[in-house]
């Protein structure tokens, strides 16, 4: 039912969103609905919903252990928006364990160019798989700075 609800939303669109920032900014609800609203904002991709879901990760990022998922979910959704003030908080999530730093590249990898010299600093160390999941799919090399920068690192080819 709840997998349903969220299909709709995301189907309504723009409409959908400031009621789903009202419930992603209402802790009071169950972790899935939390959730359900942040992925949904997502997959709307209106840049109204950044700086809620940077607040969602923020806090998720605080809370350690049990807001993993909330992690995951919030990068994600930002990752889809594309809004470059996003940057900054994408890049503290690489202190967190592989699957948030594998997300959150992927998100800043989305975001493209405007996140090229935070994906560079943030990847410096980083194993395969994490700089892997930060180039966009459809990739290749050639198509742009940022393309080149991501290329370069997930096959372990560090540009300076």
């Amino acid at each position: 039912m709840r997998r349903q609800a969220a299909d709709a939303l995301s189907q309504i669109g723009s409409p959908a969103v400031a009621p789903l920032i009202a419930v992603l900014g209402d802790r009071s609800h169950d972790w899935e609905v939390l959730l359900s609203a942040a992925g949904v904002l997502g997959q709307i991709g209106d840049a109204r919903a950044a700086e809620p879901l940077i607040g969602a990760l923020k806090a998720a990022l605080d809370a350690r252990a049990p807001d993993v998922m909330m992690r995951l979910t919030a990068a994600e959704a930002l990752g889809q928006i594309g809004d470059p003030r996003v940057v900054e908080v994408l890049a503290a999530a690489f202190k967190e364990g592989p699957a948030t730093r594998s997300v959150a590249a992927q998100a800043l990898g989305k975001i493209g160019a405007p996140a090229v010299a935070t994906l560079k600093a943030a990847l410096q160390g980083q194993d395969t798989e994490v700089c892997a999941a930060a180039v966009p799919r459809g990739s290749a090399s050639g198509t742009g700075r940022a393309d080149d920068v991501l290329l370069h690192y997930a096959y372990g080819n560090h540009p300076a």
